[in-house]
Parts: structure tokens; sequence; C-alpha cells
């Protein structure tokens, strides 16, 4: 064997010298398609020890006579790019290539990686090195394919196969690389079966045949299968039957426990869902409650300017009275003097008045005594027994005298005292007025108070409406909601009924609040067991004050029908026609409660009763005016309404609230005129009483001197009657002068004391005047006063009450912030410790469950389930090994029927798929033959030969039928197919049918070997002329032809190289060429 070592990476086309030299430095590779060949290298393969090949990017004609090895360079390209050894022709094992005394062979081929179709150049760069090692003892061969710069990147067989695919090379592909045994097999062959093989080879519609027959075989093996499966479905059916026969008794048992687990699944999931629904409560609440602060910090607000107004207008009005009261201010100081001084001087009189009757007093008596004793010195002088009638007549004068003057005191006694009693009336009378008068005042301080109360109601309405229905009603319909979300009752209860209702002419409200009475205060529920609890909140909630009435009926979506049939007749409103009702069920309450469709409604007073008394509408049971009194017919009655406002239909509260002010106004002028008159009362019953004081002053004197005079009359009585003893005369006269010396001094002290009561009594007199005097100014003064003193009453109200506001909405702020920080941080706390514990717990169990069942109610159930589990297990088997039986034959039974499911669909599929393929390949195969008959005959035509391509697909036959030109000895004896056709007709005619398979196949490279063998000159020269214009016609493929023939008559450019092998060394073996 020759060995030959080949270099050819500088190799240039034969052309002149000059013309090769005029071309270096000029890239004259030309564009480039991803995917030819751009080096192909060999080592210790075949008969070449070493060869290193570079191909141009378009036309690379290779030749050399036999045994230079140019099949070798084709072989090694296939086996290089993981061609097997039998598609080479030349061997069937892969060692066979190794050279003879060679352990390992190497191939390396360059391929183009540029261009848009490139596979991955980020990663390879412009070029793909695809090595391949060939051992001599295993005939194993290994890979590695490498970057542009000799980086390893894979060395898998997988690898390569995708680069191949994505640049559509096809190596074991006839067409697209032809090596030299296929092409002789082909000329030399007659067999029209022989020529369809290479046609669908070449097309690679015998790997769609292939793919078809193998995919045919699997479904053959499938219905095997199925049928398989299907025999054994019987009997597991039986198995299941059975064992569902044995697990029968504990159906029972495993629907309680499954219903065991799902009730505490639904138990952990209520206790979730209660504690939900009162911490969403408690969200509402602490929502309202933050809703409701700006209201307070508003009405704190409002407190303040009305303070700072009112202040302001006190500040003026006193300012004004300051300037009128500026002379009232002087003699108030002088008033006060002159009063004291008054009083003081009045004292005086009164001592001098007593000290002058006391003096007079004295005389009288010391007069008196010198009288008798005189009387009784006469009388012992001139006495004698025979003159005591005349004493007796004396006496009986003296006693007229004092029974005269007794007489006179007792008129002026009885004067007094009818002064004294008229002025006791008078007082009387005026006590009694004034205790009318405090009356008449608590009564507008009260009023006041309950104004005030009620504003303070209103406001609290603004922000809950049912407060005015009873003050634990709001607490009441919060412990309702409670409940309600806790699932406790039936339905929702409605109420209070009032808050489901609004007039639409409030002329009618007191009439219509009269009619439905108690029922706007109440509830009304859906069953007994509502109203039972119901009845227990209100006890708990109410406390001392009067609960709402409990009113039980059937809920229903929709209002009662026939009811315009039994409605009042009349032209008049019915109350059911003045009634909004927002609720269905509250309007079926109303006509069950009130008959609200027979209550006449008529706001003239006179009207309604003509109307009921005279003749009474039919259908109608009562009638209401606009006062709301209430009238019935049958017997006439009218029973008075005692209510002058609305209490629960009020139109607007801000009116209401506006209204009770304006009220409020009155109540406090009306105190204050009040005040003013009890003031003026009191002032006239002090009078009174000093007047009164004075009198009884008077007639206590007169009294005592009535006394006196009777005492005096006593003793002339007695003087008559004692027995009269003698007495000294002279002892008697020196008394009388005594007495006369002692009444000189009486006198002069009387005179005395006079003087000084006169003197005294002037003094107040004066004084009294005076003060009458500035007490008329000061009066005058103080009546223009009082106007202004009524507005700073007034004012200094406002500010009282704005301030009693003020400080209340303070006190209620301060409250309320700390009931909303209370609630949140309840609400917090809630949601951390309950509610996402309690979540937590009921996740681990199940999903969500909704429920409507309290968990006590739930809990009950369990525990009596969990009873009747416990007496099922005593009286059952093993439950576990009957139920593990019983599942492991179901699963068994429903694999099976799911694997005979899944057979009979991809049976059913493969079916589809099968028919559709058969149909794409048959079209495909038309396709194809059609395109290939086409160009056939196109390149046929090159010639001036005629022919045609003669397909049989029933019998997988291809014939081809070549008419030469005529003259020719092939027309002349009309011969039709290859066999009858000269060596160079069949080569032409080989070469035209692979060129039209070129068409169908769209690999970037063409590889021919010996294309021309058998060709004349002529045939030849047609033949290159073709592949040239063909190559043209086709820039993005590379076509490297070898041929052992001349090609000194082709015209080597940029386009077309031309590569010549050196001649063989003779004298040795040659391995694998011809």
């Amino acid at each position: 064997m020759v060995k030959r070592s080949l270099n050819l990476d500088n190799a240039v086309p034969v052309k002149r010298r000059k013309q090769s030299q005029a071309s270096q430095g000029t890239d004259h590779h030309g564009p480039q398609a991803a995917g030819i060949i751009r080096k192909i290298e060999l080592r210790n393969f075949m008969n070449h020890a070493s060869l290193s090949f570079d191909f141009q990017p378009r036309v690379n004609f290779v030749t050399g006579r036999n045994g230079t090895g140019k099949s070798a360079l084709l072989t090694g390209l296939m086996v290089g790019l993981g061609g097997k050894a039998s598609a080479t022709s030349r061997g069937n094992q892969l060692a066979g290539f190794v050279q003879y005394g060679k352990n390992v062979s190497d191939t390396k081929v360059t391929l183009g990686n540029t261009g848009p179709d490139a596979y991955h150049p980020e990663v390879y760069g412009e070029s793909i090195v695809v090595e391949r090692k060939l051992m001599a003892k295993s005939g194993s061969g290994d890979y590695k394919i490498k970057t542009e710069s000799g980086q390893l990147v894979s060395s898998k067989k997988a690898d390569l196969t995708r680069i191949l695919d994505h640049f559509n090379i096809q190596v074991e592909n006839p067409v697209a690389i032809l090596n030299q045994e296929t092409s002789k097999n082909f000329l030399l062959s007659k067999n029209p079966s022989d020529v369809y093989k290479f046609f669908i080879k070449a097309t690679k519609l015998e790997q769609m045949q292939h793919g078809y027959t193998n995919a045919n075989k699997e479904f053959l093996a499938s219905m095997d299968t199925l049928k398989s499966k299907e025999s054994i479905l019987p009997a597991l059916e039986l198995e299941v039957k059975q064992a569902k026969e044995r697990a029968a008794a504990l159906e029972s048992l495993d629907r309680l426990r499954t219903k065991l687990e799902s009730k505490q699944c639904e138990l952990a999931w209520a206790v979730v869902q209660q504690k939900e629904n009162e911490y969403t409560f408690m969200q509402e609440k602490v929502s309202k409650l933050q809703a409701s602060r700006p209201k307070y910090q508003n009405e704190v607000a409002k407190s303040l300017k009305k303070i700072e107004e009112a202040e302001g207008v006190k500040r003026d009005v006193e300012k004004r009275i300051k300037l009128m009261a500026g002379d009232t201010d002087t003699l108030a100081p002088k008033k006060a003097e002159l009063k004291k001084e008054q009083q003081a001087k009045k004292l005086m009189t009164r001592t001098h008045a007593e000290a002058v009757r006391h003096i007079q007093m004295e005389i009288a008596r010391q007069t008196n005594d010198q009288k008798q004793m005189q009387d009784r010195i006469n009388i012992l002088q001139a006495s004698s027994q025979d003159d005591k009638s005349a004493q007796i007549k004396e006496r009986d004068l003296k006693l007229k005298k004092l029974e005269a003057k007794l007489l006179e005191m007792n008129g002026k006694c009885a004067t007094i005292r009818k002064d004294l009693q008229d002025a006791n009336q008078a007082l009387a009378g005026l006590r009694s007025e004034k205790n009318e008068q405090v009356s008449s005042v608590n009564e507008c301080d009260n009023l006041k108070k309950r104004h005030q109360a009620k504003i303070g109601q209103l406001e609290t309405l603004k922000s809950n409406k049912s407060l005015k229905f009873g003050r634990s009603v709001p607490a009441l319909v919060e412990a309702i909601d409670r409940l309600h979300r806790a699932g406790r009752f039936t339905k929702k209860p409605l109420g209070p009924i009032g808050a489901h209702i609004t007039i639409k002419d409030m002329k009618y409200a007191l009439g219509a609040e009269r009619a439905l009475g108690s029922v706007m205060t109440s509830f009304y529920v859906n069953h007994k067991s509502d109203a039972k609890l119901l009845n227990q909140i209100k006890r708990e909630v109410c406390g001392n004050e009067r609960p709402p009435d409990v009113l039980i009926g059937k809920f229903t979506e929709k209002r009662y029908e026939g009811i315009t049939e039994t409605k009042a007749k009349t032209h008049h409103p019915t109350l059911m026609d003045l009634l909004n009702i927002d609720s269905n069920c509250v309007f079926n309450c109303l006509i069950d409660q009130v008959a609200i469709h027979r209550v006449v409604m008529v706001l003239d007073g006179k009207e309604a009763r003509n109307l009921m008394f005279q003749r009474q509408p039919k259908n109608s049971l009562v009638c209401f005016d606009g006062s709301g009194d209430e009238i019935r017919a049958k017997p006439d009655r009218v029973f008075a309404n005692p209510n002058k406002r609305p209490n629960y239909m009020s139109a607007n509260v801000e009116e209401d609230i506006r209204e009770e002010t304006k009220q409020l106004k009155e109540v406090g002028q009306t105190l204050r005129k009040a005040q003013t008159e009890l003031d003026r009362i009191t002032l006239q019953i002090q009078a009174n009483h000093e007047k009164s004081l004075r009198l009884k002053t008077s007639l206590g004197s007169l009294e005592r001197q009535q006394r006196k005079i009777e005492a005096e009359q006593e003793m002339v009585r007695s003087q008559v009657i004692e027995e009269e003893e003698p007495e000294d005369v002279q002892a008697l006269t020196s008394d009388v002068q005594n007495t006369e010396k002692e009444l000189a001094q009486l006198r002069e002290n009387l005179n005395n004391a006079k003087e000084k009561y006169n003197s005294n009594k002037g003094e107040e007199a004066r004084v009294s005047k005076q003060l009458a005097e500035i007490s008329s100014r000061i009066e005058k003064m103080n009546s223009s006063i009082d106007p202004l003193k009524t507005e700073l009453s007034a004012a200094e109200d406002m500010i009282d009450q704005a301030k009693s506001d003020s400080i209340y909405y303070k006190d209620k702020l301060k409250k309320f912030d700390e009931k909303i920080k209370t609630e949140e941080t309840a609400l917090s706390n809630y949601l951390k410790d309950q509610v996402e514990k309690d979540m937590e717990i009921a996740s681990q169990m199940s999903q969500r469950v909704k429920t409507r069942k309290s968990p006590e109610s739930l809990q009950a159930e369990i525990k009596k389930m969990k009873g009747q589990i416990s007496k099922e297990e005593e009286l059952r088997g093993d439950a576990d090994e009957i139920r593990a039986q019983l599942n492991t034959v179901n699963a068994k039974y429903a694999n099976a029927k799911k694997q005979l499911a899944q057979c009979l669909i991809y049976r059913d599929e493969m079916k589809k798929a099968l028919k559709l393929r058969r149909t794409n390949m048959h079209r495909i195969t038309i396709s194809h033959a059609e395109s290939i008959k086409m160009y056939f005959v196109r390149y046929l035509h090159q010639r001036n030969y005629d022919g045609k391509l003669q397909f049989d697909f029933d019998e997988q036959k291809l014939e081809i039928k070549v008419y030469p030109p005529s003259g020719s000895t092939s027309r002349e004896s009309d011969n039709k197919d290859l066999r009858g056709l000269s060596g160079g007709e069949k080569s032409f005619s080989t070469l035209c049918f692979i060129m039209s398979l070129w068409d169908s196949v769209a690999s970037p490279i063409r590889c021919m070997d010996e294309f021309d063998v058998f060709m004349d000159m002529v045939n030849r020269r047609i033949s290159i002329k073709m592949l040239i214009e063909f190559a043209k016609t086709n820039p993005s493929n590379q076509f490297i032809l070898l041929t052992p023939q001349d090609t000194s008559q082709i015209e080597p450019n940029d386009f077309v190289h031309i590569y010549r092998m050196p001649d063989p060394k003779r004298g040795g073996g040659d391995q694998g060429d011809s």
C-alpha cells in the first residue's frame, strides 16, 4: 500500500501562475452559507496518512487519477460527520477505515457557521469543528465538537445530530452525498423497483415509510395489550363486588366517621365564623366610633364659638349698662348711708317714743294716785255717814267716764284689728301668689332643663337614630346583631318597627304616630324561639326600663295580596297610603297588627267627626285627625291626643334641634320674667310684713291701755264695795304733796323726752325724704337699665349653656377617645388571640366550610355521633383490614379501567394519526414525484433529449424513459428505458435524474463522486455546464464534485475552483480507491 501525506491548505485552483498570483490577498470565498464544508483533515484514514483539504463555498471540482484517494476524501467526510460504515459503500465496520498498521484514525471536519442560519454563533463562532476518533481494535468512534478557537463544547453524538439537523446536512442521503458505488449501482441497475427505492431514499420518503411501518407495528402491539387488559376486567370486577359486599356492613360506620370528621371541621370553622362575625362587628363598631368622633369635635368647637360670641355680647351689654349706670353707682353709697341713717333714726325715734309713753304712763299713774289720795282726803274731811250717797254718785260718774274711754279704746282696737286682718289677708295672698310664682319659676326651670336634655338627645340621635325609641334600644339592637351573626336566630328580628317607617306628609305625623301606638317601638320576629331568645335579651339589656313589645309572624318575601279589596272606601288617604315602609315583612306586620289599610286619616277634626259619625266609610275601623285625636263610630266617641308634637316621626333632627333651641330661649325669657315678678312679690310681702308688725305694736299698746282702764274700773268699783276705815289725813296730805313733786319732775322729763322725740322724728322725716328722692332717681335709672339687664341675663344664660355644652362635649370626646382606644386594642387582641389562632387550627383540619349552625349545636351533634360510633365499633370486626382489602381491589380495578381507557384513547388517536400520516405521506410522495418529473424533463432538454418518469406508487416502481435526439442509434431503435441507452447517454440521464432530486433536498452541500463516468466529451461538457448553472441558481449550496476525468476545459474563477489530487505512487497496495 502506498502511504500518502498531502497538505492542500494552500492549494489554489489550476490557473496560469500569473492569474493565481494576481488573486492572492483577496477573499475568493465570497458569500458563505451556514453548514458548508470549509475544511477536512484526515489522519491515518484509509490510504491517507495525513490529509488537509480546504473547500471553497461554491463549486469545488476535485480531480485526479484513480488511486489518488478521491473517494477516500468523500468517505472521510461522511464518517467524520457521523455516517455509518455501511452508508459509505466501502465497508461494514468503522475499524476498516483505520490505515493498515495504525491503531487510531482521526477525522476533522470544519463547518461554516456564518449568516442568519448560524447555529449558536455566540458559542461556536464562525466555524464548528467536528472531530471523530476511530479505534482499530474496537471500531468505536468518539466525537469532539469544538469552537473555531478549538474550545471543546460537547462530546455527544446527539449534539452533532442537532447541528446537522439545524444545517439540514443529510450525510447518508445519496442525493446529498453520492458516492462512487451508489452511482455505479444506479447506472447498472435495470430494475424499476431499485430506482424507486433510490427515489424514496433520496427524498427521505424511505424514512417516512419506516416511521409509518413502526407506528403501525406499535398500533398492532397496542391492540394486543388492549385485548389483554379487557380480558382481566371481569375477574377484577368480581373481586371488587366481593370486597364491597364485605365492606357493606361498614358503610354506615364509615358514613358516621366521615360525617363526624365533617362536623368537626364544620365546628372548627363555625367557631372561626363566630369569631369573625364578632370581629367584623367590633370593626364596624370601631369604624362607627371613629366616624362619630368629628361630630363631637365639631360640637366642642361650636360650643367654644358660642361662648366667645356670648361673652362678646355680654361685654357689650355690660359696657352699655356701665355707661348708663354711672350715676346709679354714685348714688348707691349715699342711698346705703341714708338707709343706714334712716334705720338708726327710726330706732332712736322708737326709743324716744317708748320713753315718752313710759313717762306719760307714770304721770297718769301718779296723777291718778294723787287724785285718789286727794279725793280720799276730801272724803275723809267731809265724810260722814249721811253723805255716802254723794260719794256713790261721784263713783258712778267716774265709772261712766271710764266706760266711755274704754269704749273709745275698743273702737280704736277694732279699727287696728281690721287693718291688721286686712294686712294679714294681703300678706297671705302675696305669700300664695309667691308660692305660685315659685312654682312657675321652678316649672320654667324644669322645662328649661328638659329642653336642654332634649337637645342633647337630639344631638345624640344624629349618630344613633334608634335612641329615640328608648335608651336601651341601641344596646338591644347591638345584641340582636351579635347573636344573629352567631346564628342564634332563625331570621334576624326587625325593629324597632318605627325605624323602618317614614311619613310621606308631616301634617299627618301626629295622627299616624297615635294610630301606630306601641307598635312603633316593637320588634318583629319570625318564630317563637326567636321571641323567647329576644325576651331573654330584653331582660338583660333593658333593666328597669319598660321593654319594647315582641310581635311574632312568619317572614315572607312578598307583601300580602288582596289588600286593595279590603281597604277603606273613601277619598281620604288611609294610613297605608301615607307610610313609606322599607320592608315587606314590616308591611305585613302592620297589616296584621294595626290594619293600616283600614285606618282613615283626615287633617280637619270637624270633618273627621262628620265623616265617622254621619256615614262611616266602608271597611274603615277608625279615623285620626291632624292633631292625633282618635274618632270612632258606633258608639260615637272621640279620644283626645295628649301629645302636641310627634316623638318618633320627626322630619328632620336638625329642624327639631332648632325648634327646641327656640323654645329654650322662650322658656328662658319666661323664666326671667317670672323671677322678676317673684322678686317684686317678695318685696311687697316684706313691706306688708313690716306694716303688720307696726299694727300689732299699736294694737298691743291700745290693749295695754284697755287693761289699765279696766283695772281702774275695778278699783273704782272696789272702792264702793270696800268698808272704809278711818285714815290719817295728814299722812295722806303729805303723800299728795310728795306725789305732786314727783309729777312736776315727771312732766319736766316728759317735755324733755317729747322734745327729743320730735327732734328725732324730724330728722327721720328728713332722712326718709332724702332716701325717697335718691331711691326714686335710682329706680328711674334702673327702669332704663332693665332691658339691658334682660339682655345681660340672656347672654349669661347663653354663656352658661355653652360652657355646659363645652364641658359636656369635651368630657364626651375624652371618653369617646378612650373608648375608641379601648375598642381598637380589644379588636387587635381579638384578631391575634382569637380569630387567627382558631383559623390556623381550622385550616389545618380542612378548607373553609360555610355553616349556619352555632358551635354549641355542632358540639352536641358531635357528642351524639361519637356515642353512635362507639356502639357500631363494638358490633363490627376489624374495619381497617376490610377497608384495606377494598381499597386495594378498587385501586387495581380503577387502574386497569384507567389503562384500558387510555389504551382505547391511544388506539383511536393512533388510528387517526396513522390515517393522517398515510395521507400526508402519499401527498408528499406525489408532490415530490411531480416536481422531479418536471425538473427531469427540463434538464433532458438541455441535451435536446425527451423523456419522462413513470411512477407506480402501488407497485413501488419507477421507470426512467429517455428519448435521445433524432438521428441517434438509440432513438432509431426506439429504446425508452436506461437499458437501451449508451454509456454516455445513461450517465447524462442519471445526472439529470440526480439534479431533479436536488430540488427536493434542502441540504447545503451537494457531493458527487465520478458523476461523469462513461460520458463522452459532448455529454460531459453539457453536464458540467448544467452543474455550474445549477450552482449559480442555488447560491446557498456548496458543490463538491469528484472526477477522474480531465478538467482542462473548465475555466476556473472565483465561483468555480478545481483541485487536483497528486498521482499515486505505484508499487504498493492501495486501500479503497479506484
